[in-house]
Parts: structure tokens; C-alpha cells; sequence
């Protein structure tokens, strides 16, 4: 059953889509209908109507590098070849992060809000799932994924500046090869040392308390199981041989810095470098209060 919602008798209501044609369900919204399909029975006669937006979502949100082609451009971007978002492209689950509510979600035809201050700001169509309770797929929808690229850059480069002067966090770094960066997250070193001896773990814990909600990243990937398979894959033994391929694994499992930057890696989300200038702002002051509060918040 196709269902949705049209612009009838000067209000929105729930739909049902036959043959071109909408059939309305008066005083029922989509989602009231999906959640008690008995309510199609009070479905009207099909009228020619104008689509609106097909359903109010309490949230909305993204799954990235679930394309081939957008994993090498993001690694791309940071100046790799087969980086962490090729790894995401082929792991199960893919990188999740939050769009927003339905105030930000507009219908067919419906003007969308573009910040005044971008000059670049790229739709990306998606294939949109409607999930129900536990997870279960209730329905399947288009969407256009829209974002300020410009902003996102130009805030992490300024946000770059405020953390570069707190001591203890190292922002992350472009390749020298790359002349811009996509950030779709934004990556940076801490080191407990210059906290108090503040664990990582409740680092994080402060900072999501604060309102900046962070993650440690993927961790030390060289010695997760499915690098470790790859060794063992038909098609890469076909390709390197055995021999070749032990070699490349035995190479990568003694990787120290690697494992260094996997301890101390802390990630945000695209989502905040696109908020508001003063945001940024209020990051950088979130750092500050957990650095100053480090030795108390490490023996708590």
C-alpha cells in the first residue's frame, strides 16, 4: 500500500496513492495510519491533490558511506586511497549521525531552508526508511539529503584555532596533498596527561554532559578480525598470493603509532560544524570547564 500525505480542504491529512490518484483519510496522519491500518477503511473517493510532506518524523537520521563511490570520495578528501571509509563501506553497520526533527524536513515542491551564509550547499538523494518500533521497516520514501558544505569547512577550520590553543587536545591535521577536507567528521588528539590524568572514557562522558556528544572512533582496525580475513579472501589470494599477503599482515599488526592515535582519538559528528558560528565556541568552553575540573572528574 502506497500511503502518504496530501493538502485536502486546507489542511494535511494521510493518503492513500492508487492509480495517480490520492484517496484522503480525513483527521488521520500518516503516521496515525501506520500505526492502525484499520483507519484506510475510512478512506474517500480518489481526488487529483498536491503531495506534502509524507510523513512527520519525530527524528531524522543519516547513514553514511553506504555508497562504493562516496567512501573513496570522502577518503579521498582526507588524502587516502583505502581509508576508514572504505572500512565503513564494507562493515555491517554503517556510520549513523543525526539529521534533525520535522521542523527541518520539507515536502514535494515545498521550498527548503538554505542558510544565507552558504555558497555551497549540496543535496545528496537518498533512500529514506521509516522505522517502527524495534527497528522494523515500516515504509520506504525519497529523500534529498541537504547540507552547507562551506560551513561545515570553514567552521571546523575555526573550531581548528580554538582547540589548537588548549593544552592537551591536537586537533587532526590535512594531508599534505590535500588541499581541502569534506569534514564529514571532525578528529582530534587528546592526551590525559595534560587533564589530570582524566581517562579518556571520562573525557567523553564530560564532554556529552556538557552537550557535545562525542565517540572514540572505529579503534585499532589493523588488528580487527575482518582485516585479519582479508588474508584469507579468494579474490586478494588470487590477486597478491599467500605469501605476499602474510607478509602485508605480519607488516601491519607492530603499528604503535597507530595505536597510539586509536587511544587518544576523539571524534565529533558532521551535524556540529554545521550549527551556528557561536557553537563552535561553546566546544572549545566545554574543553576548557572539563580541563579545569580534570582532577576532581578523574577521582570521581
Amino acid at each position: 500500500m502506497r500511503i502518504g500525505q496530501i493538502h485536502y480542504r486546507g489542511a494535511i491529512c494521510a493518503a492513500i496513492f492508487e492509480g495517480g490518484k490520492a484517496r484522503p483519510v480525513p483527521f488521520a496522519s500518516s503516521l496515525a495510519l501506520l500505526l492502525d491500518p484499520t483507519l484506510a477503511a475510512a478512506a474517500g473517493e480518489p481526488v487529483d491533490a498536491v503531495p506534502a510532506l509524507p510523513l512527520r518524523p519525530p527524528e531524522v537520521w543519516g547513514c553514511g558511506c553506504t555508497y562504493e563511490t562516496s567512501a573513496s570520495f570522502r577518503d579521498a578528501e582526507h588524502g587516502t586511497r583505502e581509508g576508514m571509509y572504505a572500512y565503513v563501506y564494507r562493515e555491517a553497520r554503517p556510520e549513523v549521525f543525526f539529521k534533525g526533527t520535522a521542523r527541518v524536513c520539507a515536502g514535494p515542491g515545498e521550498p527548503i531552508g538554505i542558510r544565507c551564509d552558504s555558497q555551497f550547499t549540496a543535496p545528496e538523494p537518498e533512500l529514506a526508511l521509516v522505522l517502527g518500533e524495534g527497528g522494523r521497516i515500516a515504509g520506504f520514501t525519497l529523500a534529498n539529503d541537504v547540507s552547507a558544505w562551506d560551513i561545515e569547512r570553514e567552521n571546523a577550520l575555526y573550531l581548528t584555532k580554538l582547540l589548537g590553543e588548549i593544552p592537551g587536545i591536537k586537533p587532526a591535521k590535512l594531508h599534505p596533498h590535500a588541499t581541502r577536507s569534506a569534514y564529514h567528521l571532525y578528529m582530534f588528539r587528546y592526551d590525559p596527561a595534560q587533564f589530570a590524568g582524566l581517562s579518556r572514557a571520562k573525557f567523553l562522558a564530560a564532554l556529552s554532559a556538557e552537550g557535545v556528544p562525542a565517540s572514540s572512533g572505529y579503534g585499532v582496525m589493523n588488528k580487527d578480525a575482518y582485516v585479519s580475513a582479508l588474508a584469507k579472501n579468494k579474490h586478494f589470494l588470487k590477486l597478491y598470493g599467500e605469501k605476499r599477503l602474510k607478509e602485508w599482515l605480519d607488516r601491519n599488526q607492530n603499528l604503535p603509532e597507530n595505536d597510539k592515535l586509536c587511544e587518544q582519538a576523539v571524534w565529533l559528528t558532521q551535524t556540529m560544524t554545521l550549527a551556528e558560528r557561536e557553537k563552535m565556541d561553546q566546544i572549545a568552553e566545554a574543553i576548557r570547564k572539563i580541563r579545569r575540573y580534570a582532577a576532581e572528574l578523574a577521582k570521581a
